[in-house]
This record gives structure tokens, C-alpha cells and sequence, in this order.
């Protein structure tokens, strides 16, 4: 979710609670997250290549839509521009995962916890 949330450049404020609509968007784009995740992970492996499948998945066919910049195309785009990133990202040998996700970890534990 963390990684979803980097690519697609999502972020969510403590406040959300207070938001029903944003609340039910976070929902459903966790749920189907979740559900992505689950199934291309125990199709393919827990690896990069079931990562870049559920960030392309949910680009086509997302639910919980953030914002209307985040059309579908709009969201294959980050995602694309999200995978050349992330592979010059991983060719650094002091690539760590942690600062690469830097607040988005949180913004996905918030998520998470809804």
C-alpha cells in the first residue's frame, strides 16, 4: 500500500476521520489494494514484477478515486513514471526502503487503520 501510495502520489492527513466521502474513497481503494495484492503475490511471488502489476491494475480499473486528476489514464501515467523511478532508485547501493517510501509508510499505516 505504501508503494501504491508513492506512485500515485497519495497522502492523507490525520483529519481524514472527519471526512466521510474521503474516508469510503480510502476504504474501497484499500480494500481493493488488499485484494490485488493477495492475488498477485500468491500468483507470481512476492517480487517487484506483482508489485508493478497491482499498481497497473488499479490504474485501469481503480476504485476510492483520490481526486479527479486521477483519472485512469492519469493514473497509468504515474505508474509508468513510478516503475522508470523506482529502477533508477534500486540501482543506488544505499537504497533503502524506508527512505524511499519516507512519509507515504505513514500515510499507508493511516490507511490501514481506517
Amino acid at each position: 500500500l505504501a508503494i501504491l501510495c508513492r506512485a500515485f502520489d497519495i497522502t492523507v492527513g490525520a483529519d481524514v476521520k472527519s471526512k466521510p466521502r474521503r474516508m469510503q474513497d480510502l476504504l474501497a481503494l484499500r480494500t481493493q489494494v488488499g485484494d490485488l495484492t493477495q492475488n498477485y503475490f500468491a500468483e507470481m511471488g512476492p517480487h517487484g514484477y506483482a508489485a508493478l502489476n497491482v499498481l497497473t491494475d488499479y490504474a485501469t480499473r481503480p476504485e476510492g478515486v483520490m481526486a479527479p486528476e486521477a483519472a485512469m489514464h492519469g493514473l497509468q501515467q504515474k505508474a509508468g513514471s513510478w516503475m522508470d523511478g523506482f529502477i533508477t532508485a534500486i540501482k543506488d547501493p544505499d537504497f533503502s526502503f524506508d527512505n524511499y517510501l519516507g512519509d507515504f509508510r505513514k500515510t499507508a499505516e493511516l490507511i490501514e487503520s481506517l
